[in-house]
């Protein structure tokens, strides 16, 4: 037997059904409700077929089971796992720059990564690549921290041997150093300050005053100084000098192991990086010299590492986009495999879902071509189990492109219209970008946005084609066609308010003129009598005379017309709402709606 809305006698391929109700943007398109049965050989090229034809919602026929539970649930999580790996890898390879010696001409072989087919086989590359970039990261990271570490003891060993040093090398040089940057004794105390701290080294192997020396901060210097004056009770004296990187180089003079105890641990509270200075000047030369070889080590090392990592990226970031596209496509099919039935006496999945009634043959197109493409032997068949509202609220479907798009979302952001309600989309493409124009009109704005927009409709393919856009700009190359609406309707209002660039224009000349007799202006054919400020036999052929942008009440009389045309059009906007609310009850034959509702709002 033949299912609603269909033929007897006549193929499915032909016409399938025989209403002539054809949708259009006025009103949304008519759907059928569908069954399909398919081999499970066949289900995923099937669904990938229907996927790419965007031509069909599934309805899901397991909504008791819970999402967890669902057979493809662990292969989703999977697929978002991988999508996780690429947008790693992404933010690896965006962090990578471009540099000479580290061009590589390395390629993928692996035709199975290149154009995967498999997830299998992707995710075990992802993983195994993401391995990789992290470890050779994670050691240049460590690497880098090392030198770091290397370059500012270096700096600490070249800022200590300049104040610590002396040209009498039998004395302790960091002593009379000291006392130079102290700069507050007498000779005869310098002398005994120097004898005491020699006699204290004699006995106790340390000498009276000594020193720590490290990094810290730049923006914790001055609390930094001012708790060690603080914790020592004065006891103590620091030279701090700013270097590059926002860190602070500093020198703590002190007295005492309690002392040197308190200093210590103000250091590690205000995360200082302390480094072990010798005090004698030869082994700070040692010390010196080690540093800049070791330094040298590591530059070639992390120069290495460099070179692996961008041998690592280079070798993949070309193909991200390919991988994302694909992981991204199978998880959509493998969502919609969870709304499918599996029928376990016949091997076969169930689908239901709507289509479009003028779309039925490029569906069953769709599916032919998944049954060919996945060599599946049984033939997967289609039953179309009814039309229209028989099987319950159908979708609301209204066919756009690439220009009505923009309209329909702005309208679909205030709500959805029902299923053959009439669309209100055609309408916002002329009352949205002319209400826009009303408040932004100006003739000079209006060319640079419609010139803009002119230039993305004319080179779109290139635009298409080309790199990824930023977000901004995605926005204005998918909103192309409103802006050049925005921009047109706005050199009309434009020349109506007689504006360019909020400067008036005189293009027919004024026709009003001030004389000494009055105040107030007059027509400039009809001024006999000054005081009377008649107008001019003939107005201003075309906008707002521009001698208005000069007068007193301009703000007034301004604010007034524009009152006046809002209430126009909104009155407008009522009425095309009432009328569609009229159409829609004539279409659903809902005479109550005309009585109660539409005749009342007109006569309102």
């Amino acid at each position: 037997s033949c299912g609603a809305g269909t033929k007897c006698g006549e193929s499915f391929g032909v016409r399938l059904l025989c209403r002539d109700i054809m949708g259009s943007l006025l009103r949304s398109e008519e759907m059928a409700y569908v069954r399909l049965y398919f081999d499970q050989v066949a289900a995923h090229d099937t669904l990938a077929e229907l996927a790419r034809s965007e031509i069909i919602q599934l309805e899901d026929l397991n909504q008791e089971v819970s999402s967890f539970q669902k057979e493809a649930a662990g292969e989703i999580r999977r697929c978002e796992e991988m999508l996780r790996r690429i947008r790693y890898l992404d933010e690896q390879a965006k962090s990578y720059k471009e540099d000479e010696h580290y061009r590589y001409s390395t390629e993928l072989e692996d035709r199975r990564i290149m154009s995967p087919k498999k997830l299998e086989d992707l995710d075990e590359f992802l993983c195994t690549m993401e391995h990789s970039v992290k470890q050779i990261t994670t050691h240049e990271e460590s690497i880098e921290g090392s030198y770091e570490e290397l370059n500012e003891m270096r700096l600490v060993l070249e800022a200590c041997e300049d104040v610590l040093r002396d040209t009498n090398r039998g004395e302790r040089g960091f002593v009379t150093s000291l006392v130079k940057q102290m700069g507050a004794l007498t000779p005869a105390a310098a002398n005994a300050f120097r004898e005491l701290s020699e006699q204290s080294r004699t006995y106790s192997g340390k000498g009276l005053v000594n020193f720590i020396a490290g990094m810290i901060d730049t923006e914790r210097r001055a609390a930094f100084e001012r708790t060690t004056f603080r914790v020592t009770k004065g006891n103590c004296f620091v030279k701090s000098e700013d270097v590059s990187g926002g860190r602070t180089l500093f020198i703590v003079f002190l007295t005492g192991s309690k002392v040197r105890s308190k200093v210590e641990r103000t250091c590690t509270a205000f995360q200082a990086a302390r480094y072990p200075i010798p005090e004698d000047s030869e082994e700070r030369e040692k010390s010196h010299g080690a540093c800049i070889e070791r330094l040298r080590e590591l530059e070639l090392v992390i120069t290495a590492t460099k070179a692996s990592r961008a041998e690592i990226i280079r070798n993949y970031r070309d193909y991200l986009d390919i991988w994302r596209d694909f992981v991204e496509d199978e998880k959509t099919i493998l969502q919609a495999s969870n709304k499918l039935n599996y029928d376990t006496s016949r091997s076969l999945f169930i689908a239901e879902g709507w289509v479009a009634s003028t779309d039925m043959e490029e569906f069953t197109a769709c599916i032919k071509r998944g049954q060919l493409s996945s060599n599946a032997q049984a033939p997967s068949l289609v039953e179309v189990r009814g039309v229209g509202k028989s099987q319950g609220e159908p979708p609301t479907y209204f066919r756009i492109n690439k220009f009505t798009s923009v309209f329909q979302a702005i309208i679909e952001s205030y709500g959805i219209a029902q299923y053959e309600e009439m669309n209100p989309a055609p309408f916002a493409v002329i009352t949205f970008p002319f209400l826009f124009a009303v408040m932004f009109g100006d003739v000079g704005h209006g060319v640079i946005m419609a010139c803009f927009a002119l230039i993305l409709i004319i080179f779109e393919r290139a635009f298409q084609n080309g790199p990824k856009r930023s977000e901004f700009f995605a926005y204005c190359f998918n909103g192309r066609y409103i802006i050049f609406l925005m921009g047109l309707f706005s050199i009309f209002t434009g020349f109506i308010y007689n504006e360019v660039f909020a400067v008036p224009m005189n293009i027919f000349v004024s026709r009003w003129k001030f004389t000494d007799e009055s105040d107030m202006a007059c027509g400039i054919d009809n001024c006999e009598d000054p005081g009377a400020a008649n107008p001019p036999l003939k107005p201003y052929p075309f906008g707002f005379d521009p001698i208005w942008k000069i007068s007193k009440n301009s703000l007034a009389m301004f604010n007034s017309y524009k009152m006046k045309l809002s209430i126009v059009l909104g009155v407008t906007h009522m009425i095309v709402g009432i009328f569609n609310s009229f159409w829609n009850a004539v279409h659903f034959q809902v005479g109550n709606s005309v009585l109660l509702l539409f005749m009342s709002h007109s006569h309102l």
